[in-house]
């Protein structure tokens, strides 16, 4: 590992991919859902899709509102982020040596739940395949997931990721690719994702440019559907005992989401 310092970030960097894993140090800075990012390559780098070629990348974290500014509803991320950094982490993947972000991910570690709450994720919108043909780079909807994998394991959760897809396309997306389970306890599309799972996910992007043209007609009609995230504040004052109801569905041979309404509440403490 190499360690790095700059003014956003000081982290470890992973000789073969790329990836710096972020170390809080640096403190001179001041709805609905959302998981919506399509993962279109498991890579443990980005692909720039006009070269083929492999870049690395780092992880930093973001602590200044100012600095989120320009990321907003108006042009293709969907919300606007500074709100979103006044209750949770917010961490961008960018192209190594540089603050071109590709991707941003705000997360929070929730005890109540033992894991780590996703509030939002968004790829930049030249890597979004839901507004533009020709992406820039692929792999990035993966690192984004792999970075709250993890933080969840630095904070002592094993790797334990839950959060709300958009949609029941996404849940079923996020099952087929990162075998992640359908957990439907507090929200129809939440899912989870386990320490095994998890595990993968660091195995493949820890452990080991020029804009496309953006269609904002159809980011707007996204946006028609699109609700506002919920932010850690919002979530329900209870406590879920993943690894129980999921230890229960097994043993019942049946999914998480399939179990009644009052199965769920066995493992649901308010």
């Amino acid at each position: 590992m190499i360690w790095r310092e700059t003014n956003y970030f000081y982290g470890a960097f992973c000789m073969k991919c790329g990836i710096i894993i972020n170390r809080n140090v640096n403190e001179d800075g001041d709805g609905d859902f959302v998981l919506n990012v399509w993962i279109d390559d498991l890579t443990p780098c980005l692909k720039d899709n006009e070269t083929g070629d492999f870049v690395q990348t780092e992880v930093i974290q973001i602590r200044r509102k100012s600095f989120l500014s320009k990321f907003i509803k108006k042009n293709g991320w969907y919300t606007d982020w500074a709100k979103l950094l006044q209750e949770h982490e917010v961490y961008a993947l960018v192209i190594k040596g540089t603050v071109d972000i590709q991707g941003l991910v705000a997360l929070s570690q929730n005890k109540d739940f033992q894991a780590v709450y996703i509030a939002w994720m968004c790829t930049a919108p030249q890597n979004n395949k839901l507004l533009c043909d020709n992406l820039k780079y692929s792999g990035v909807g993966g690192h984004l997931f792999a970075i709250a994998a993890d933080k969840s394991v630095e904070y002592g959760f094993d790797g334990t990721i839950v959060g709300y897809a958009a949609n029941m396309d996404l849940v079923n997306h996020y099952c087929s690719v990162f075998k992640a389970e359908h957990i439907a306890m507090l929200h129809p599309f939440q899912i989870a994702i386990y320490e095994e799972e998890a595990a993968e996910l660091r195995e493949v992007y820890v452990m080991n440019g020029q804009m496309r043209k953006f269609d904002y007609a159809r980011y707007y009609k996204q946006l028609e559907t699109m609700p506002e995230p919920i932010m850690a504040s919002e979530l329900p004052k209870v406590k879920l005992n993943l690894k129980g109801v999921r230890q229960y569905a097994r043993d019942k041979g049946v999914s998480i989401a399939s179990l009644t309404d009052a199965e769920k509440k066995l493992f649901i403490e308010a």
